[in-house]
Parts: C-alpha cells; sequence; structure tokens
C-alpha cells in the first residue's frame, strides 16, 4: 500500500508519468474526433440548459432532469455504438451529430412552447418528456461515437482505447467549457454557436473519413447561412404569445427580454418577471413598509429589483442622502433605462456587483436595507435568505437600521409548503434580529431589526408627509390589505411553520426545500410513484453492474455531488460570479483529463483501484470540513485558488479510477463492450448525482449530509472491490 501511494503522489507532479495518446495516422483522426465531440457536448448542454432555462422558468429541479436525461441517454447511446459493424460509421455519426445542436435549439424554441398552454407552468413530468424529445438525437449519437472511437483506436493503438477517448472527450469539455464562457457568450447568440460547432463537427467527419464529400460542402454553406442570417428574435416569439419582443439578451446569468402587450412593458429573466411599467403598487409597496419605520433615514441600500423604479419611491422622504442599487447583471441595467419610466440613474448610485459579496465587503451603514429578489426557487437564490446573508447585512444596517424582505404572495390561506417557508424565514431572521414583523401586503413582507418596529403601518402613513404622493399604497387601502383578519391568518401560518423548519443556512438550504415543495404543490401530480419507479429502476440497472462498474457508477456519483457541493460553497463564500463558477467546472474537467491521462501504475491495478475508491469516500467526508475552511479567507485570489484545487484533486483521483478499470475491462473484454460499459456506469452514477443531490439530498439533510451518502456509496464499493478481487 505505501508503495502505491509513493507512484499515486509522484504521478501527481511528473508530466513524464502521462501516457501520451496515439496520435498518429488513424489515432490523430480518432483523437481529434474525441475532441471535437467533447468541445461540442460541453456547450451544446450549456446552450440547452439555457434554453431549458427560459422556456421552463426552472430551478435545480430542471436543471437535474435535463443533466439526468443528458447522460442517461449518453449512456444508452454508448450501448447502442456496440452494434454497428460498418466501417467508417463514425464518420456518418459526426457528420448526423453537426446538424442537432441547431436543430435542438429550434425545436425547444418553437415546439415546447406550442404543447405548453399559453400561461401554464410546467410541471417536472412536462419537462421530463420535453427533454427526453430535444436531447435524444445528439445524446444517442455522441454516445455511439464514444464506445465506435473506442473500438477503431482498439485496432490502431491495441490499449488503452477507452482510455484515450475518454481523454479526448474530457480535454474537449475543458476547452468548450472555456470557450463558451470567455468568448462565445460573449460574442455570439446560441444559434450562430451551434453553427460553429456544426462546422467544427463537419470537419471533424471529412478527417475521420479522409475524403471530402458533397454532405460536408452542403452542410456547411447551411451553417454559414445559420451564423449569417441568425434568427435570434423570430425563433424566441412563441415563448411570449400576445406581446410583442422588443429586446431580447444573452446575459452570464440568463436571458434577458423585454416585451409589450398593451400600455404594459416587462422585464423578463428566462421568462421571469423582474418588474413592468407602470407598476407603481409594486413598487410603492416595496418602499414604504420599511422605510415609513425609518421615515428619517439618510442612506439606502437597494438590492435587486430596483428597476422598476423603487428609487423614486424612497427619495420621497426628503432625509434621504444616498441610495446605493446594487444589481448583479448590467443587462438587466440596460432594459430597465431602455423601457422603465420609472427607472432613473441619478436617482441612485448603480453598481454591478454580486448583492452577497458587496454586502460582505462594504464598510459604510445604512438606515434601511431593501432587498427585493424571487422566492429562493433556486439554490443560488437562496444564498439570500439564510442565516449567514441575513447576519452579513446586519452587519452594514444602522443599530436601529432595517431590513425588508419580501417573500411569496399572500393569500386568506396558506398551503402547508407556504406555512414551512414562511415559518423557516421568521426564524432564520428571528436567529439573527431582535425583533421581526410579518405584513400580509400584495406579498408577505418581513421587517426586521434591533431597534423597535412598527406594525400599525396605516397609522403611521396617516403621520408620514408622504401619503398624499402616493398612487395605491394610502392609508384606506392598506387598512384592508392588513386587515386583522389577513394578519392573524398569516401569524398562524408562520407559527405553524416554525414547528417544522430548522434555520436556513448557507450549508442547508431549507428555504429552498420549502421553495421546491411550495411550486410543486402546483401540479397534480403522484410524485412517490414516480420515485418509487425510478428506484426500481435503478435497483435493476445496479443489479447488472459489475464491481469494477458499481465502482464508477459511485465515483459517479461522488463527482455530480461533489461539484455541487464545491460550487454552492462557493458562491455563499465568495458570491455569484458566472465566470468564475464555469471556471471551476472547466477545472474539475481539467482534473478528469489529468487523472485518465496518468498511467503510473501499471502493476497491482486491483489495489490502486481499491485504494483511489477509498480515497474518493474519504475526499467526500472531508469536503464539507475543507468548504467550511474557505469562510476564513480574505483574499478573492486564495478563495478562487482553494476551490479550483478541491475541484481538481476530487477530479483527478476520479479521472485515473476510471483510467484503471477501463484499462482492465479492455484486458477482459472487448474494446466496444468495455466502452459502453465503463462510460455508461459513470454517465447514470453522474446523472443520479445531479438529480438526487441538487434536489433531494442538498435541501433536506445539508452539505454535510449530502457529502456522508456519496462517500458512504464509494465505501461500500471499495468494499465490494476487495471481496472481488481477493476471490481472484
Amino acid at each position: 500500500m505505501p508503495a502505491f501511494f509513493t507512484r499515486f503522489i509522484s504521478c501527481l507532479f511528473s508530466l513524464k508519468n502521462m501516457q501520451r495518446p496515439y496520435f498518429k495516422g488513424e489515432g490523430g483522426k480518432l483523437f481529434m474526433a474525441a475532441l471535437a465531440v467533447g468541445t461540442a457536448s460541453i456547450i451544446t448542454q450549456i446552450l440547452l440548459i439555457r434554453e431549458f432555462l427560459n422556456i421552463f422558468q426552472g430551478n435545480e429541479l430542471v436543471i437535474g432532469i435535463i443533466l439526468g436525461n443528458w447522460l442517461l441517454i449518453t449512456a444508452f447511446g454508448s450501448h447502442l455504438g456496440k452494434k454497428p459493424k460498418k466501417a467508417g460509421i463514425a464518420s456518418y455519426l459526426l457528420l448526423a451529430l453537426s446538424v442537432t445542436p441547431a436543430a435542438a435549439i429550434m425545436t425547444a424554441r418553437m415546439l415546447l412552447p406550442l404543447m405548453l398552454p399559453s400561461g401554464a407552468m410546467a410541471s417536472p413530468v412536462f419537462v421530463l418528456l420535453a427533454s427526453i424529445l430535444v436531447l435524444l438525437p445528439y445524446c444517442l449519437i455522441s454516445g455511439m461515437l464514444f464506445t465506435l472511437i473506442s473500438r477503431e483506436w482498439k485496432k490502431g493503438a491495441g490499449k488503452h482505447a477507452v482510455s484515450r477517448t475518454y481523454l479526448a472527450d474530457t480535454i474537449g469539455s475543458v476547452l468548450g467549457g472555456i470557450l463558451f464562457t470567455f468568448l462565445l457568450l460573449e460574442l455570439f447568440k446560441p444559434l450562430q454557436t451551434s453553427a460553429i460547432l456544426g462546422i467544427a463537427l463537419a470537419i471533424s467527419s471529412y478527417l475521420v473519413a479522409g475524403k471530402l464529400k458533397l454532405s460536408h460542402i452542403a452542410l456547411a454553406a447551411l451553417f454559414v447561412l445559420l451564423f449569417i442570417i441568425n434568427p435570434y428574435l423570430q425563433t424566441s416569439k412563441q415563448l411570449f404569445p400576445k406581446q410583442k419582443l422588443v429586446l431580447q439578451e444573452e446575459s452570464p446569468y440568463g436571458r434577458i427580454a423585454v416585451a409589450k402587450r398593451s400600455s404594459q412593458t416587462t422585464v423578463y429573466e428566462n421568462r421571469i418577471p423582474l418588474f413592468y411599467s407602470p407598476g407603481v403598487e409594486d413598487r410603492e409597496e416595496t418602499a414604504h413598509y420599511a422605510m415609513l419605520q425609518r421615515p428619517s433615514a439618510k442612506r439606502v441600500l437597494l438590492l435587486g429589483g430596483a428597476g422598476k423604479g423603487t428609487a423614486s419611491e424612497v427619495r420621497k422622504y426628503h432625509d434621504v442622502e444616498q441610495i446605493d442599487y446594487l444589481e448583479h447583471d448590467r443587462s438587466i441595467i440596460k432594459a430597465a433605462r431602455l423601457f422603465m419610466p420609472g427607472f432613473s440613474l441619478s436617482e441612485q448610485n448603480v453598481v454591478i456587483d454580486d448583492p452577497r459579496r458587496f454586502v460582505k465587503k462594504h464598510k459604510q451603514k445604512y438606515d434601511v436595507v431593501l432587498l427585493d429578489f424571487p422566492v429562493p426557487s433556486s439554490i443560488a437564490l437562496n444564498r439570500y435568505f439564510t442565516k449567514e446573508f441575513f447576519a452579513e447585512t446586519k452587519r452594514v444596517l444602522s443599530p436601529r437600521g432595517v431590513l425588508s424582505v419580501p417573500t411569496i404572495p399572500s393569500a386568506n390561506y396558506y398551503s402547508s409548503e407556504a406555512e414551512e417557508f414562511l415559518g423557516a424565514t421568521y426564524k432564520t431572521l428571528s436567529a439573527v434580529f431582535q425583533n421581526v414583523i410579518a405584513l400580509p401586503g400584495r406579498r408577505v413582507y418581513f421587517l426586521a431589526s434591533d431597534g423597535q418596529l412598527n406594525g400599525n403601518i396605516p397609522g403611521l402613513l396617516r403621520n408620514a408627509s408622504i401619503a398624499g404622493e402616493n398612487q395605491y399604497f394610502i392609508p384606506e387601502f392598506i387598512d384592508s390589505e392588513l386587515s386583522s383578519e389577513r394578519k392573524s391568518h398569516l401569524q398562524q401560518a408562520i407559527t405553524n411553520g416554525m414547528e417544522k423548519s430548522p434555520v436556513n443556512s448557507d450549508f442547508k438550504p431549507v428555504a429552498f426545500e420549502h421553495a421546491l415543495k411550495y411550486w410543486l404543490s402546483h401540479f397534480q401530480e403522484n410524485y412517490s410513484l414516480y420515485l418509487f419507479i425510478m428506484a426500481v429502476a435503478l435497483l435493476l440497472y445496479l443489479k447488472t453492474l459489475n464491481p469494477k462498474s458499481f465502482a464508477l457508477f459511485t465515483s459517479g456519483f461522488a463527482g455530480s455531488t461533489g461539484e455541487l457541493i464545491i460550487l454552492v460553497a462557493y458562491q455563499a463564500v465568495y458570491g455569484e460570479l458566472y465566470k468564475m463558477t464555469g471556471l471551476l467546472v472547466s477545472v474539475f474537467m481539467l482534473g478528469l483529463a489529468a487523472g485518465a491521462a496518468c498511467q503510473k501504475v501499471r502493476k497491482k491495478r486491483n489495489s490502486a483501484i481499491v485504494v483511489l475508491e477509498m480515497l474518493i469516500a474519504f475526499s467526500m467526508l472531508a469536503l464539507p470540513f475543507f468548504s467550511r475552511r474557505a469562510y476564513s479567507l480574505d483574499s478573492g485570489i486564495l478563495i478562487h485558488l482553494y476551490f479550483s484545487a478541491l475541484s481538481f484533486v476530487l477530479a483527478f483521483i476520479m479521472g485515473f479510477e476510471f483510467s484503471l478499470i477501463a484499462t482492465l475491462r479492455e484486458q477482459e473484454t472487448k474494446a466496444g463492450h468495455a466502452a459502453a460499459e465503463t462510460y455508461s456506469a459513470d454517465l447514470v452514477g453522474s446523472a443520479a448525482g445531479s438529480l438526487l443531490a441538487a434536489t433531494l439530498l442538498l435541501p433536506a439533510i445539508g452539505i454535510a449530509g449530502t457529502a456522508l451518502t456519496a462517500g458512504f456509496l464509494n465505501i461500500i464499493s471499495g468494499l465490494l472491490l476487495t471481496v472481488s478481487f481477493h476471490k481472484k
């Protein structure tokens, strides 16, 4: 065992130990083909996830379903790749693959809205079926190509065919992630990017075929035409029925659109309304509940949502000297400036930054802080409803400062899911502030402060100098809105929810869990039945795996789970920085590639595989501890390097293990069968992790429990490997 560790550590630091791929002749063509497929796959995956998030107004559940389908269909395709025996089939499949990115985007934009009634939300079952329809062509073909390229490489190279294909594919994923994040997203629209991918795959088809065909020229010309025409707005109009789409822009954080209908103009992010014009009621309510508590406030901080014109309402309080407005996406500012009459740059200091990072590093004190984020229907949004964030916000408040937190729409009856969310939010605020009150306006507002709070809003409004300036927020209307009956219903809902809900935190996002349940409650679906069917299907699949394939399944599960934990922890510690998030994923893929290329261990591979499996288990068990340690880092550069190192090391071990198991399976069976078996096991494990971790494990049991689950699975796998190797 010590000898293996010596070799393992030396492999980490010595480039001499990197297995050189078979570049000459056919091997070089196959390497380029696998590289092109890997590059195209990661970019197509990102493009389609962005499309689905825009169409379905999605969250981590939608992302999990899409990623799960992507990985499962690709795994199925890798098994289909064992069937074709005809020489040169890879060239034809590459040519077919070149068409599918653009076709998938067009299908998603133009067909899916027709299948979904106007104004209706897409249920998880609809997302499942619709994503299968869109993803099926690309994923089946790319999965088949992995097996076919491995088989062809085996004929020429003789050994390590599966590892080399995996290496080339993973290097392609690294390149694709970097290209999309830093170049393609900035310069091109989605259909233009798909045209570039089509040309690259058509060239790969030509290289593998060894001769230029009319089909190569025709498709290349078609992609050039698509790039030039770029029907961006035209293909998106179906998503905004009975509205005129006047602006659409790709942002690192999503798709910003502006649509008009009659006299109303609405700004959307991923088809979720951010604010609208005129929208007087919304902006008045957002400002005045909190401002009436401190009418002599001098400094006010607006976090999100101020594009609706909240600053103009705050300016009604004449003692206000400074308004700072934080927005993470400059595209939202652009849309508000162009189309929202109530928004004025002269009324506020606009800062483009992650709101949480700004609050953490800012030193100035504010008398009022107005939050205006959507409910935490995603883990990214959950960051703004945690105990840690409320504590960071309290640090920038003056001693009697007030924090306003709007949440779900008010109602006369609250479902159990809504009660749990409201209870968790109240309990979390109460863990940080001495006084918290809840107000049933158009939305449920929580006001929190260490100073006194007055729930008699109509009384405060009658005594305020601004009462005559408001259109909606007037005493007569607010009397009805905040009636004793509505207040009583709300307080009872909060009390019920507090009994069932713990405090929401960065590392245990229970508010996201409750918001997800609240969203799911809108659909009449028997989710228990679906979960039971999926569990049975998974168990039947696991029953077919040998110990080596099960090890790849558990490491794939740990990989997707571990990367999610790293991303969540990174956002909690540093803030949401899209390009760094993309870079972390690329670093993870780079670690997989480095591990797959490392072939130092040639003897005692069985022992090496067991040790690697146990290292994966240990890494997952230790990951929560190392993630929390990042809170002590002050430098942004150190935080980037720290999480990049965590991501790389975890991925390196997994890539190394895949390479060793794939090599062993090549010796035991045909290259095509080995490729399909190992690749599909890894993909199915990743699919299970991406779906379960984001939507079930992380919200329910937190980061520590999720990591423990993944680590425990890998310990079981390591023990099964040990038993199976000893039998031999």
